[in-house]
């Protein structure tokens, strides 16, 4: 697996996870669940299934931060741990390069793990923070 340069920009909230040409990587590899209750039907001989009318994406990736100095790239490995503690659940845009018109959005976004590494096979102070999140609400904003 080799890095790739983003063609994403992805904002929970007011923050930036990930900016156009930062390096990731690999693509965001999204999966998507639909809301489903399987209830026991004393009149079958199967259960019944109810759609619980939500569906629920999940997905992570890991970005690359550099840094001047390897000191940089710990306090913001530790920064990283109290920004993800407190972000609570935001607004998720998604936004690609080449469409100036039109975003993606989910109404209710939750980083559900964050796990930020000090990367020390780099000619760099790199740090990379793997993100996953759990996301509803799905919207796109456009023509």
């Amino acid at each position: 697996m080799s890095d790739i340069t983003s063609n994403w920009k992805l904002t929970h909230g007011a923050t930036v996870l990930v900016d156009y040409g930062q390096m990731l990587a690999r693509e965001f590899p999204f999966d998507i669940g639909n809301g489903t209750d399987v209830v026991a039907s004393p009149d079958s001989a199967y259960p019944l299934l109810l759609d619980t009318g939500n569906a629920t994406v999940t997905f992570s990736f890991t970005v690359f931060w550099d840094f001047p100095t390897d000191k940089e790239a710990a306090a913001a490995l530790l920064n990283s741990l109290i920004f993800t503690a407190g972000s609570g659940i935001q607004i998720l845009k998604l936004e690609r390069s080449g469409y100036a018109d039109r975003y993606w959005q989910y109404a209710q976004a939750r980083i559900t793990r964050s796990t930020p590494e000090l990367m020390t096979n780099t000619d760099t102070a790199r740090l990379a923070v793997a993100y996953s999140l759990t996301c509803v609400g799905p919207s796109y904003v456009g023509p």
